[in-house]
């Protein structure tokens, strides 16, 4: 199956209290959204699922993410960037045969 957009990511400013961001791109399993958080110096880091984050996924393939952990007691402040994308592994689920 092929996704018909390019959008893969979408970028929240933080502000010290939303825990729960939604995406409009399409995502066929949770384990295909990633998450990271920039911070204001610049520093980059990655989010780990079911520790750092929840993925709710809709019937139409878009969804929420939710912090989690420490990160839902304490998410992104104003100054950090928290970003969710769409990262599929490149498989090849059938064998063609010529």
């Amino acid at each position: 199956m092929t996704v018909a957009s390019t959008t893969n990511r979408v970028s929240y400013d933080g502000d010290g209290t939303t825990i729960a961001f939604a995406f409009t791109f399409v995502a066929f399993l949770e384990s295909d959204i990633k998450v990271i958080v920039r911070s204001a110096l610049g520093v980059e880091t990655a989010l780990t699922l079911d520790t750092d984050y929840e993925v709710a996924l809709n019937d139409d393939g878009t969804g929420t993410v939710t912090l989690i952990g420490a990160y839902a007691a304490d998410p992104p402040a104003e100054g950090e960037v928290l970003t969710i994308y769409r990262q599929v592994p490149y498989t090849q689920a059938i064998d063609l045969i010529e």
